[in-house]
């Protein structure tokens, strides 16, 4: 089975026209709306869940890229704990995820869908 992750959320401000398209002012502004609504950060603990705590959540430097007029995609970078004090384990592991946005300007929300994920039987 597998399953996509996704978040959507309402918009801080209104995503001005100019701003839609493949410009460095485009993906500051869309890395501010993402960073202050906290959507990536569930979306990847969603995704992540049981595997330990998850941290220092960021959208990766320059790999925003618009595909289209308010679509696109980047890679967001994230650290797993893994702390068992019983099984003496301490593990922190560096992740990546390859993300896509999608953004309704007429309802003003923005739409993130993380990477599929394949659950074995024996997880459901």
């Amino acid at each position: 089975m597998m399953t996509l992750y996704s978040k959507h959320f309402d918009l801080t401000t209104a995503a001005p026209k100019n701003l839609l398209d493949d410009s460095a002012a485009s993906a500051v502004w869309l890395k501010k709306e993402i960073d202050q609504s906290g959507a990536l950060e569930k979306l990847i603990l969603d995704y992540e869940y049981g595997k330990g705590k998850i941290q220092n959540v960021s959208i990766i430097p320059d790999t925003i890229m618009f595909t289209e007029k308010g679509r696109g995609r980047f890679k967001a970078g994230y650290d797993i704990n893994e702390y068992s004090l019983c099984a003496a384990i301490d593990y922190i592991g560096e992740n990546k995820m390859d993300i896509t946005f999608d953004i309704d300007d007429k309802k003003n929300q923005l739409f993130l869908s993380g990477e599929n994920r394949i659950e074995r039987v024996d997880e459901l």
